[in-house]
């Protein structure tokens, strides 16, 4: 394997590229909204996916600065790049500044103002929930559903089409069942 290829698999793991997936949520909207069709429509939500995956991976890379020295000593955590040296912290740092760039650039060029507003929430509370909320108890749970459900408000913004205040509850509802099943298989 030639280094760089080493290098940018190195990367795709410190942004955690898996995670992204929680982000296909933004599409939620457009598809109850029957606008499967509507290509200009399609292409806010690609953006806007995009965008919001950019913005969480910097977000984990600079929860991962924050907690190096604790994540090298963790059984798990050790094996990430950041913390097993495989990423310098220079090198995570100009992953975080590339990353909100890239961010920043479609939201200015490629999706609606609403959805920029939106990230501007997202930020705040990813970050939130990075240094504070991730070691309160129950509040932990209802954050994470918050950010599931914000996703989804995002993407009407991102479609421009209404999401239903029943659609944002059933899916708190049921992202907060999730997440406490998810900290009830922690706690056995």
């Amino acid at each position: 394997m030639q280094p760089s290829e080493s290098f940018i698999s190195t990367v795709i793991k410190q942004i955690r590229v898996y995670q992204w997936v929680k982000n296909l949520l933004i599409f939620v909207p457009l598809m109850l909204a029957h606008k499967t069709s509507d290509t200009h429509a399609i292409m806010q939500c690609v953006f806007g996916f995009a965008a919001m995956s950019f913005l969480a991976s910097s977000v984990y890379v600079l929860n991962d600065l924050a907690d190096v020295e604790h994540d090298r000593l963790h059984p798990r955590k050790r094996y990430r790049p950041l913390a097993s040296g495989a990423i310098t912290i220079t090198q995570a740092w100009t992953l975080v500044a590339v990353l909100l760039l890239a961010t920043v650039v479609l939201g200015i060029l490629y999706v609606p103002i609403e959805f920029v507003a939106w990230l501007g929430v997202y930020a705040a509370a990813t970050t939130l929930y990075s240094f504070i909320l991730k070691r309160l108890v129950l509040v932990d749970v209802i954050a994470l559903a918050g950010m599931y459900s914000l996703r989804i408000a995002a993407g009407g913004a991102a479609a421009s089409v209404e999401v239903s205040p029943w659609l944002l509850g059933f899916t708190l509802f049921l992202f907060m069942s999730l997440a406490f099943l998810m900290r009830y298989r922690d706690w056995e």
